[in-house]
């Protein structure tokens, strides 16, 4: 949802750029915020640029980080309230914060908002699995690994997790 072409192109090139280094996560957050300028009401490049400062909450260990995901997740949800990805950012975010109501509520939006969002299923089964419910986790992550069958190795931990939490 963006006029700019040019926004939308810089869009799927960070979409298609690794985010595996922090480098490279750098270069993904650059390119959604090259978006940002070309379109400040864009919603979905906010969006992205909030899971940049996610992934480096697990490398960079910068408490500011977090608070760049709720920034970015609320500008994200305050310019389209319908975008599915931003509510399950800040799902993740309100889970690391060790807020569980409010991340379940996130990552029920998310799911009510866009039925398909592998990762908001993904999420919710972490959500579910740090909060000791790996009866709830399981069907979650069964279904993120259905919507999404090039999985990565996140969707398999989880479902690990699951099995280990449920004894099996």
């Amino acid at each position: 949802p963006t006029e700019s072409l040019t926004a939308y192109e810089l869009l799927l090139k960070g979409h298609g750029t690794s985010w595996a280094t922090r480098e490279s996560n750098a270069k993904r957050r650059s390119l959604f915020m090259k978006a940002i300028e070309l379109d400040p009401q864009y919603a979905d490049a906010y969006a992205d640029i909030g899971f940049t400062y996610w992934t480096d909450t697990v490398t960079n260990q910068d408490p500011r980080d977090l608070e760049r995901v709720f920034e970015f997740g609320r500008k994200a949800v305050s310019l389209d309230g319908s975008l599915s990805a931003a509510h399950s950012l800040l799902a993740q975010g309100y889970q690391a914060r060790g807020q569980y109501a409010l991340a379940i509520s996130e990552v029920e939006r998310a799911i009510s908002l866009n039925p398909s969002n592998a990762n908001a299923y993904h999420t919710m089964s972490v959500i579910y699995n740090n909060y000791s419910r790996p009866r709830k986790a399981l069907p979650a992550i069964e279904m993120a690994m259905r919507l999404e069958p090039h999985y990565g190795v996140g969707f398999l931990v989880q479902l690990a997790w699951s099995y280990r939490g449920l004894g099996r």
